[in-house]
């Protein structure tokens, strides 16, 4: 009996000490843009290189719950410290004021958008202000055009046509991005689009100066060029 009560205490113990090592690791509250094919959900999981690459870097220290909100919103939520974490953030001057940011995760390609037949030419992003431009809501880079030559609509499929009818001169999206969305147009459509890489932008983790975490950035920061190391294609 009294061996029986040894064993039962010691599973206690251990039950316990595991439940404490389990709580050591504090919540970090994170989110994804609906940034296709970098991040996106399909049939109900997370997919794509973004959320591949916060499990790597976040899972052995952190508790991870992730919340999706719509773009804006979730940035908003960032800057007053009611969420963590925004995962694949594209820097500008804007967000570097509001946000602290990581070290890069990985570049991506941009591209210029434009009807087949234009003549226009774009060797720096600087010159995108000549033309009327079209993206989607919260895109990282409207600051780049002219606000009075530029259209914003909700979602990429719209600005390609946009550029196909020529409602609008140039647009400019990530390769990846537009390369996805692209495949899911028409034929008429697609026989009216080009596109051209003229830049490459680094990639982030943002974090809310309002939280706890960016004590904890050297870490994370550590955990990112061990796996950029390790695995080249990021």
């Amino acid at each position: 009996m009294q061996r029986l009560f040894y064993v039962s205490w010691l599973l206690s113990v251990g039950c316990l000490l595991l439940s404490l090592g389990a709580a050591a690791n504090p919540k970090i509250q994170i989110s994804f843009p609906d940034f296709r094919p970098y991040s996106y959900i399909e049939n109900g999981e997370q997919m794509g290189v973004c959320p591949q690459i916060a499990k790597q870097v976040f899972r052995h220290d952190f508790d991870i719950q992730v919340n999706n909100y719509p773009w804006r919103r979730a940035q908003k939520l960032l800057e007053h410290g009611k969420l963590d974490a925004l995962v694949c953030l594209l820097k500008n001057k804007s967000r570097e004021q509001r946000f602290i940011f990581s070290e890069p995760i990985f570049s991506i390609n941009m591209v210029l958008i434009t009807h087949k037949q234009s003549k226009i030419k774009v060797s720096k992003v600087s010159d995108l202000k000549k033309y009327n431009g079209v993206t989607v809501r919260g895109d990282s880079s409207r600051p780049l055009y002219d606000p009075q030559k530029l259209h914003l609509l909700t979602d990429i499929k719209s600005v390609l046509r946009f550029i196909a009818f020529n409602r609008a001169e140039i647009g400019f999206l990530p390769e990846r991005m537009y390369d996805s969305h692209f495949e899911q147009l028409s034929d008429e459509v697609k026989k009216m689009l080009k596109k051209n890489v003229i830049s490459s932008k680094p990639v982030f983790i943002a974090f809310s100066k309002q939280g706890d975490f960016t004590t904890e950035l050297n870490k994370i920061n550590g955990k990112i060029a061990q796996l950029k190391k390790l695995q080249g294609a990021y």
